[in-house]
């Protein structure tokens, strides 16, 4: 009897031994769990400053500098026809007994303006009225100008007939003269003047006496100066 209790003994040890051995067999194949990863740090989103825009400044504008006015000189193209309003002075044709002889401009002037039968309507003219009368018209020669042309000569509505007037074109500034002519009803010159070293011209009118004639003997002459042409 006690034998067969120690063998019962036995046996369950050896079951219960088995039954450890399978256990820790199972255990040992057992997969092993894989090691948590260490979350990686999710780096927060780092919002891209704007890159700052390339601002195109707005041109400053510029300080506008006043041109100074140009002379008449200047501001004259060299092909220029002038006028009896932009002559820079102008001398009257002496004085009669109840007026001063303006100059008058050939397109205003009431009467007809014509030179050996040929009529102008460019150009100006006054009214001698004693002999020794004289009158003038002084112009600024544009910049760039070579040439003055201009036709001279008395109105075919003068009076007297028999009266010399001295048409003379000359540089008011040095007094000299480039060019004269003295001319009879009927008679007409066109000057050409090289102008390119002169700043400014003076035609001026002179009402002619005889040799030693001193008294201003009244008399009706008309000098004009014609198609006036700077190129």
């Amino acid at each position: 009897m006690f034998h067969s209790q120690c063998t019962g003994s036995k046996r369950r040890a050896a079951i219960i031994a088995a039954g450890l051995s399978l256990l820790l067999a199972a255990c040992s194949h057992a997969p092993k769990p894989d090691a948590t990863p260490t979350p990686t740090a999710t780096p927060e989103p780092t919002t891209a400053s704007p890159s700052p825009t390339a601002t195109t400044p707005s041109p400053t504008p510029s300080a506008s500098i006043a041109s100074p006015t140009p002379s008449a000189m200047a501001s004259k193209s060299p092909e220029w026809n002038p006028t009896l309003d932009q002559a820079v002075t102008k001398q009257e044709c002496g004085q009669g007994d109840y007026r001063q002889n303006f100059w008058e401009s050939l397109d205003s002037s009431r009467d007809t303006s014509a030179i050996s039968r040929k009529v102008y309507n460019n150009g100006f003219k006054c009214e001698l009225e004693k002999k020794l009368d004289d009158g003038s018209v002084e112009l600024l020669v544009p910049q760039g100008a070579k040439t003055f042309a201009i036709t001279a000569g008395q109105s075919d509505y003068s009076r007297d007939t028999n009266i010399t007037v001295t048409f003379e074109i000359s540089d008011p500034i040095s007094d000299k003269v480039l060019d004269t002519a003295s001319l009879r009803l009927n008679e007409a010159k066109e000057f050409s003047i090289d102008v390119s070293s002169v700043p400014r011209l003076k035609l001026k009118v002179v009402a002619e006496a005889a040799q030693g004639e001193s008294r201003k003997s009244d008399i009706s002459v008309i000098p004009i100066w014609a198609d006036p042409k700077f190129s």
